[in-house]
């Protein structure tokens, strides 16, 4: 048990070993009054870690994140606090070389579940907030990056104030790939590489979802409300020519603010492959579904998006579909989409999705003391998307009505 006050020293747990039955704890002895630690945690070569109800920033830029978890399995940050953590690249939370994990298996294992996450320097306090990199702001909420192991889960989280919310990557091109059977994801949702799921990830956020270096997946984004965003709330693209693929979004609820990019984009430089969207709501105060690419091959290959609910207040230019330069095409209607992907592509598009406006609630939530701000975001009773999903086995089969709604929240 800690006590509560600030802590100027770094917290080093190196090479320490606890086991599923006797973890090693950092705990606040009150929960409501939470040690402040100033320099971050590290944790090297370890297992077993528990760190729940800490604040934990990191004021000495020269080092790179608030919490670091490297060549480490079974680690789980919870209930926690955690801003400020450096500025260039730097992240709040960084999890990598997972394949220099001590033993033989070379997996994360790692839960990162209802902490606040955020960058309070470049955040509201007197001053205009910008999405943009200036300097001492946090670049990402939570990164992944450098083999950061399979079976990671990242929950009920509440992110705000970074430049990219959730980056989830990785070069582990030498693993093996996983592609679900999207009759079955029971099987494939316990042996997965990324669950990303139940995440608030609001105001002030340059890209919410970022998936924007290699990983083989599968990667499950499942039941994520993203609101805020300045420029996309789901970014996938690649920094190299390796291949981005087996993406699994289902059931988020993205709403655009004005003048952002786009809800989805399908970006450049970069090969993806095998990217499905099932029962979201995607509303757009430009395009629901962008593809930007200057490649001359072929970069984006086997995306599937069906069952979603979309909605832009544009009149014309809604949606732009391609797989390289040459084939980019830009639609006016959604009937343009549907249609013109399966003359352009021979593959429709949406072809059961719904364009119509969302109707979400947008009460502010109250209890919340978070200056961005939250809204419900929960489909009003005369929403489009009431009834309208797809049913996913291993996913969705907890419904209430005939049919799963459309979005993060099935209203009761």
């Amino acid at each position: 048990l800690i006590n509560p006050g600030i802590y100027s020293e770094r917290v080093i747990i190196d090479s320490i070993q606890g086991t599923a039955t006797s973890p090693i704890v950092l705990i606040a002895k009150d929960p409501n009054n939470k040690p402040h630690f100033l320099d971050g945690i590290l944790i090297n070569h370890s297992s077993f870690i528990i760190i729940k109800s800490l604040e934990v920033e990191l004021q000495k830029t020269e080092k790179v994140g608030a919490i670091r978890i490297l060549g480490s399995n079974h680690v789980t940050v919870t209930d926690s606090y955690i801003h400020d953590g450096g500025e260039n690249y730097s992240a709040n939370i960084i999890i990598a070389f997972s394949d220099q994990n001590i033993g033989e298996d070379k997996n994360g294992y790692h839960l990162i579940q209802n902490n606040i996450i955020s960058d309070e320097t470049s955040s509201p306090k007197g001053k205009k907030f910008t999405h943009k990199y200036v300097k001492g702001k946090t670049y990402y909420g939570i990164k992944l990056d450098d083999f950061p192991g399979g079976y990671n889960t990242i929950r009920g989280n509440t992110i705000y104030g970074v430049i990219d919310g959730i980056a989830s990557g990785g070069d582990e091109k030498e693993q093996p790939v996983m592609t679900p059977d999207e009759e079955n994801l029971l099987q494939t949702w316990t042996q997965q590489n990324i669950d990303i799921y139940d995440n608030i990830i609001i105001g002030s956020c340059q890209n919410a979802i970022s998936i924007a270096s290699v990983y083989p997946g599968p990667i499950f984004i499942l039941r994520n409300y993203l609101y805020g965003f300045h420029e996309n709330a789901a970014k996938m693209n690649t920094k190299g020519q390796e291949v981005t693929r087996n993406i699994y979004w289902y059931h988020n609820t993205i709403k655009q603010i004005e003048e952002a990019s786009n809800c989805v984009l399908r970006g450049n430089p970069g090969l993806t492959n095998n990217i499905v969207f099932r029962n979201n709501i995607l509303e757009a105060t430009t395009k629901p579904i962008d593809t930007y690419t200057f490649e001359t091959e072929v970069s984006h290959t086997n995306h599937s998006f069906d069952y979603n609910l979309l909605y832009t207040k544009k009149s014309e230019a809604q949606f732009a579909w391609g797989d390289k330069i040459e084939t980019r095409k830009i639609y006016n209607s959604f009937y343009e989409f549907q249609h013109g992907t399966l003359q352009d592509f021979g593959i429709m598009q949406e072809e059961n999705g719904i364009f119509a406006k969302p109707l979400l609630d947008l009460t502010p939530i109250k209890g919340y003391s978070i200056k961005n701000g939250i809204i419900s975001l929960e489909l009003l009773k005369n929403s489009p998307g009431i009834d309208k999903g797809i049913i996913i086995k291993g996913i969705n089969t907890n419904f209430k009505g005939k049919r799963p709604d459309i979005g993060a929240f099935e209203l009761e």
